[in-house]
């Protein structure tokens, strides 16, 4: 290789770019984790170094003699690394292969003295020493993230400094120490310059290898401002063998015989009559507890109607701390886990202790009672409701971490006490509209690179989801029909597959075929706030715009799979206060009435008639299922309407509002 088509002259003359990258800062939303990948200048390491080698004196720099006929290639380069930063890192394998310190150093660097030399040496001896059998290769490049007093974070690059993280190890069987280091680069007008070199320490090796994100500020020992960085971003890569060809990411793509389309940003919609909607208002990036639960629909006025669920218990329990609640797939039943709030307002998760309350409601949040009525209602403070069964509320409670920072639950049923055993590792229990008890992956706990099966009921495997052994299924609603609305996530095989980092959304029939898939492009659907079915190929579901004012801008939004469309429903923004955002936590589609008697309750009979049988006599503000018809029986003009639970029914038209 010429001089002029050198890793250090490629470096020399590429253009700065760099992507656009947003990072989102704050709990509860995609947040880049920072875990450590500091670098000492000198080699340092954390283990004691073996004995001193013998500095190569006559080492050859960086220059054609020592290249292979074929330049090392990676597989997949990250655009925002760059073509010359990758060249240079290809080329780098085997040059610390062959321990050729020369070129890792390069003449004429900071580290270009026999003492930095063999200082490099003792770190690749030492880092490799108890797997020295094994060729290093390189594992990943990371860059800094950028911080702006101005424009805030900024968006990863390897302008000025990067790291390659060179490894004989696979992060999913790490021994005690060693294995991986990090050498540390300035980017120079003449090209790369070592300015570090470490030996990874136990806690950092898994982050730098895997990714995604590792802090140390600065990269290296660089004299980097620390006010100026927010960490640093970590590619996996890997060097391609001789003769293969690179990866080619991006284009058209097809699962299941379906072209996979983009989402596309549209207007402002209308909320539509025929479905309620609950919110969970809340400021975005905050450790807020679920403080609010809305119930907000249209009515046959087409007027917005707002009804604050939780003013009810606590009206009727005096002023409650909300920890968590789960509903059922109706929203009639809700169950809330409590304590008094002079307990616990301001007390984050980890300080709960002892044990909290247990409410419900059977009305759609009307009335509240304890769960049971009776004493022993209370469940341990790190218990939190995750799905109501025929059986009980099954409860999921946090334990800890295991020996792999794992999260360790034991299930549970409420109020029984009965012992659940997950049917699965890493899967957590959920009500799916239509579909009922599910046990699907916990978005937290999926570490390796397979997707983790979901089940049903009966422990079950899922299998109609498996679209492609990459995707991770996550069901939204199954449909009458059969058909199922989920999201899938793209599961990389490998730290170094090129795959894009991919979500998708869309329905399958009822054999598990697809009919319409879409990827939200660059629309940032907020992830960890699953879409919500509202009607054939209609979800809703948040979107995270670009704030005009305020720090967050974080609407509902309708998804139309139909025309690919998310049209924001700024009607579901009224009301919110202190930068609250309108997390919507369900929805019920369907036609309702509305109980409105003056303050009596209303009852709803099996038949058409005052002689009737009562379903049961529902107070003011209960909403009731519309089914759609009516009849007059002597005076009384009576509605067909579903209760709460499920059960059809006749109401008397006049204490209805429609």
């Amino acid at each position: 290789m010429s001089a002029q088509g050198s890793p250090r002259r490629l470096l020399r003359d590429m253009s700065r770019r760099r992507k656009a990258v947003a990072l989102a800062l704050g709990a509860g939303v995609a947040v880049l984790a920072v875990i450590g990948v500091t670098l000492a200048v000198r080699s340092g390491g954390d283990t004691a170094p073996t004995s001193p080698a013998t500095p190569a004196q006559s080492e050859p720099t960086r220059t054609a003699a020592t290249e292979t006929p074929s330049k090392a290639q990676l597989l997949y380069c990250p655009p925002e690394v760059g073509e010359a930063v990758c060249d240079f890192a290809a080329a780098a394998e085997g040059w610390l292969q062959r321990r050729e310190v020369g070129q890792l150093v390069d003449s004429g660097g900071p580290m270009d003295t026999p003492e930095e030399r063999a200082a490099l040496l003792r770190t690749i001896e030492t880092g490799f020493a108890a797997t020295g059998s094994v060729a290093p290769t390189l594992r990943s490049i990371a860059c800094p993230v950028g911080r702006d007093p101005t424009l805030g974070i900024l968006p990863a690059s390897c302008d000025k400094n990067f790291t390659l993280v060179f490894a004989t190890v696979n992060e999913g069987a790490l021994p005690e120490s060693g294995g991986v280091i990090s050498l540390g680069y300035s980017s120079e007008p003449r090209g790369p310059q070592l300015v570090g070199h470490l030996v990874a320490a136990p806690s950092e090796r898994a982050y730098l290898l895997r990714g995604p994100n590792a802090n140390g500020c600065p990269v290296a020992g660089t004299a980097q401002n620390p006010e100026g960085c927010a960490g640093v971003k970590v590619y996996p890569v890997e060097v391609l063998a001789p003769g293969r060809a690179p990866a080619v990411v991006g284009g058209t793509e097809t699962i299941g015989g379906v072209e996979v389309k983009q989402l596309r940003m549209g207007g402002e919609a209308a909320l539509p009559k025929d479905f309620v909607v609950y919110l969970s208002p809340v400021p975005y990036a905050t450790d807020s507890n679920p403080v609010l639960l809305w119930r907000v629909y249209k009515d046959g006025k087409g007027e917005i109607r707002r009804d604050d669920l939780f003013a009810n218990l606590k009206q009727q329990f005096g002023p409650l701390a909300i920890v968590s609640w789960v509903g059922d797939e109706r929203m009639a039943w809700i169950v809330v886990v409590s304590c008094p709030e002079t307990r616990c307002r301001g007390v984050s998760v980890g300080g709960w202790e002892g044990e909290f309350e247990v409410h419900a409601s059977e009305d759609g949040g009307m009335t509240w009672h304890r769960f049971p009525p009776v004493p022993g209602s209370a469940v341990p403070a790190t218990a939190f409701p995750a799905a109501i069964t025929a059986e009980g509320v099954l409860m999921r409670h946090f334990l800890g971490h295991d020996a792999e920072d794992g999260i360790r639950y034991r299930f549970f049923l409420h109020p029984t006490g009965q012992e659940v055993v997950a049917p699965g590792l890493r899967v957590t229990p959920r009500i799916v509209p239509g579909f009922g008890l599910a046990w699907e992956w916990d978005e937290t706990e999926n570490r390796g690179y397979a997707p983790i099966p979901g089940y049903d009921a009966t422990g079950s495997v899922l299998k109609q989801t498996a679209l492609t052994p990459n995707l991770q299924a996550r069901l939204i609603a199954r449909t009458p029909d059969g058909s199922i609305y989920a999201t899938w996530r793209y599961v990389k095989d490998r730290a170094t597959d090129p795959h894009p980092p991919t979500d998708y959304v869309g329905r399958i029939d009822s054999n598990g075929k697809p009919m319409v898939l879409f990827t939200p492009g660059p629309i940032d659907l907020v992830v960890f706030k699953r879409p919500f079915f509202a009607g054939a190929d209609l979800l809703l579901t948040n979107v995270n715009l670009p704030a005009t004012s305020g720090p967050f801008d974080v609407p509902a939004a309708l998804v139309d799979l139909k025309s690919g469309l998310v049209q924001p429903v700024r009607e579901l923004s009224g009301g919110l206060v202190d930068n609250q955002q309108p997390f919507v936590s369900g929805v019920v589609p369907g036609a309702v009435v509305r109980v409105a008697t003056g303050g009596d309750c209303l009852n709803v009979r099996d038949e058409p008639s005052v002689t009737a049988t009562s379903l049961g006599c529902f107070k003011d503000a209960v909403l009731l299922a519309d089914r759609g018809q009516s009849t007059s029986v002597g005076a009384i003009t009576w509605v067909a309407v579903s209760t709460p639970d499920g059960r059809p029914g006749w109401a008397s038209a006049e204490f209805l509002e429609r």
